[in-house]
């Protein structure tokens, strides 16, 4: 299914019609005349506008795709480096030996280029390649067993630390190097090739060279000796096919394949891929032209933003068989949700699109990743697309939280997929496949997330509170966090509301969840895990405010020195409550006391905060002589995973609910000042 999905996708797109021409990266034109003279003062450089609107060295231009596989000894066809065009090093400009059993693959592609110039004109007789077959006998000679490039163009420079670079001089009277430049010709001020004229003489001749050598297999030794097998394609099933012995052209862009893999390949020399006589990729009876298609429409998705996206090592691509517009939708809500357009899906998914186009229309995925050459498919989905969007809606309900700031406005947010896999780990590179592939499953499918994640969630979160505080629980994080931060070396962790909305998601996918986690705080839960937390941040909340005094100058500073309870208990109230409350409570009796010491507007926060931290023992079953008494309620020994996450939404949710309390009381008090 997965193979037949893309051969269809290429099909309705024709991408098969434009495979023998691709955009490559041109830095220069070669000027000659018919006689295969360089005309000017030099290179004529070619310029494109990078993403700040300057000019940036190299132009895209239609040109030759490489047929097959671009392995040492071959060229491209008319646009190549120094190497392949004047055989000079790229970084010395010496010249190479004539000899390839000397000079070795950078002579080989020397020739090869310079051949299959010589092959069309023969085939075609363009005076264009005339000219350049008389470019080259001008200028380039064999001499002392060297090819040696009599181009005045052609001069070495020193750099900054006196290190010499080999350059290339430009019709404008600049100079530049040669190292990373990709050069072709014009004849007369017009290019030999014009990819986007397929009328011309060359490009015909191009598009039907192009087939004949592209689908050769990378050795070149078994295929090369005769025709390839006939048989039925399983693609397009059609019969009397030429088979495809390696699927053609390689598949790009895939994390850990460097320089690309195959989605289907085989061991020449294995006796398992060569039962009852077949060989290679007629293990798989997929044509030349099916596999060319498969593969075309695999490059195709994975090179554009709308239908793929990284994730830690994995890379997911995505389409739709008929509402392509749909598609750079879900690649937003998946990496850069908005708060505005994410409601609005919650409302209308796909606005725009008919009901019954999403009922009928299919969404199919993909999440790839490389091992020893081949890409790997980790999952693969097939799905109606009004389900994806049922699904979306289901995953937005799960990640909507409440956002906690206490200096800035918080931002109102959806975590995106990146940040949430984030929350797992310290480093992006400590990323196992395992978490973005759930995740991106759980988005697309509905599927429920393992439990197993929340303890790496907890154990992150207590490690940065640990180190930079509890500002590292706010959304933006505070400007103070972000130099702790960076000043620690370690890479900024995500948002404190991407961290706690993967545990609502968690918690909310599990099957068994004893209560339904909500984008607020739930003040009137019996949970006691839940409570736990919310029990913590209220302590936070008193001994933060037991240690604030006025300076000399009347300002509002603390006194607390070194971590908080928060950052020192967090970790074992999450776990083992009633070894971590029982201290608390001692400590929350001390504050308690300092607070109210501090003349009458501080014994009415000790009494506010009393209050609420009896409300809160109440929903544990604290009884009115344990309240007299001031005697702790019941803590749970051990909290399970579970239990442990409801602790951290709770402790969460509770710090967000009194921030937005407080800010909302100066708010107010602030009004009152303004109408008197």
């Amino acid at each position: 299914m997965f193979l037949r999905a893309l051969y269809d996708f290429a099909q309705e797109r024709r991408l098969l019609d434009s495979l023998p021409v691709q955009d490559r990266t041109i830095h220069f034109y070669l000027p000659i005349n018919s006689e295969g003279e360089l005309v000017g003062p030099g290179a004529v450089a070619l310029f494109q506008k990078d993403a700040r609107g300057k000019d940036k060295l190299g132009l895209d231009l239609p040109m030759p795709r490489f047929p097959g596989e671009n392995n040492g000894g071959k060229s491209y066809f008319l646009a190549e480096s120094c190497v392949c065009i004047f055989a000079r090093d790229k970084d010395k400009g010496e010249a190479i030996p004539s000899d390839p059993a000397v000079g070795g693959n950078p002579t080989k592609a020397f020739q090869h280029f310079w051949q299959q110039i010589a092959d069309a004109k023969a085939a075609t007789q363009l005076d264009a390649l005339e000219s350049l077959l008389k470019f080259k006998e001008r200028y380039l000679r064999e001499d002392g067993g060297l090819i040696q490039a009599d181009i005045p163009w052609l001069e070495s420079r020193a750099n900054r630390n006196g290190k010499l670079e080999f350059g290339i001089r430009t019709a404008t009277g600049g100079w530049e190097k040669l190292r990373n430049a990709t050069l072709t010709f014009q004849v007369n001020d017009s290019p030999v090739f014009d990819g986007k004229d397929r009328d011309h003489t060359l490009t015909r001749y191009w598009f039907e060279l192009y087939p004949q050598q592209a689908f050769t297999d990378a050795e070149g030794a078994a295929e090369t000796a005769g025709p390839s097998r006939k048989g039925f394609c399983i693609l397009s099933e059609q019969a009397d096919q030429p088979v495809a012995r390696s699927h053609k052209p390689k598949i790009l862009g895939v994390p850990n394949l460097s320089s690309g893999g195959y989605v289907v390949s085989f061991a020449q020399d294995s006796p398992a891929f060569s039962s009852y006589g077949f060989e290679m990729g007629e293990n798989c009876s997929i044509s030349e032209a099916a596999a060319a298609n498969y593969a075309l429409a695999l490059n195709y998705l994975l090179e554009r933003d709308e239908h793929s996206l990284r994730i830690g090592s994995l890379k997911v691509c995505f389409w739709a068989k008929q509402n392509q517009q749909a598609m750079s939708f879900i690649a937003r809500l998946l990496t850069k949700p908005q708060p505005v357009e994410v409601r609005q899906f919650l409302l209308t998914p796909f606005s725009g699109i008919a009901r019954d186009a999403l009922r009928l229309d299919r969404f199919y995925s993909a999440t790839l990743t490389g091992n020893a050459g081949r890409v790997v498919v980790r999952h693969w989905l097939d799905e109606p697309l009004d389900q994806v969007a049922k699904n979306f809606q289901k995953w937005f309900h799960d990640l909507e939280l409440v956002a906690f700031s206490r200096f800035a406005p918080p931002e109102s947010s959806f975590p995106n997929i990146q940040d949430l896999c984030a929350a797992t780990i310290r480093d992006t590179k400590d990323l196992v496949p395992d978490v973005p592939a759930q995740l991106y499953r759980a988005a697309l499918e509905a599927t429920s997330v393992p439990l197993s994640l929340i303890k790496r969630v907890i154990h992150r979160l207590e490690a940065d509170l640990m180190k930079f505080g509890d500002g590292i629980l706010e959304t933006p994080l505070p400007g103070k966090t972000l130099d702790a931060i960076r000043k620690s070396g370690q890479p900024v962790p995500p948002s404190g509301q991407a961290r706690f909305a993967l545990l609502k998601l968690i918690l909310n996918r599990n099957p068994n969840k004893p209560m339904e986690q909500q984008p607020q705080l739930v003040a009137d839960t019996s949970d006691i895990a839940y409570n736990c937390g919310r029990l913590l941040a209220v302590f936070d909340a008193l001994q933060q405010e037991a240690h604030k005094k006025r300076n000399a100058d009347g300002k509002v500073v603390s006194e607390l020195e070194g971590p908080g309870v928060v950052e020192r208990y967090f970790g074992t109230a999450s776990a083992t409550p009633n070894g971590a409350f029982n201290i608390l409570w001692r400590l929350h009796v001390h504050h308690l006391k300092k607070l109210a010491g501090q003349g009458d507007k501080g014994r009415g926060a000790a009494t506010a905060t009393e209050r609420r931290i009896t409300e809160i023992c109440a929903l544990f079953g604290q009884t009115d002589e344990m309240r007299a008494k001031r005697t702790p309620p019941h803590f749970p020994r051990v909290l399970d995973l579970q239990a442990q996450g409801r602790f951290a939404l709770g402790f969460y949710q509770q710090k967000a609910a009194d921030a937005a309390a407080i800010k909302a009381n100066v708010e107010k008090n602030q009004s009152q000042n303004n109408q008197q």
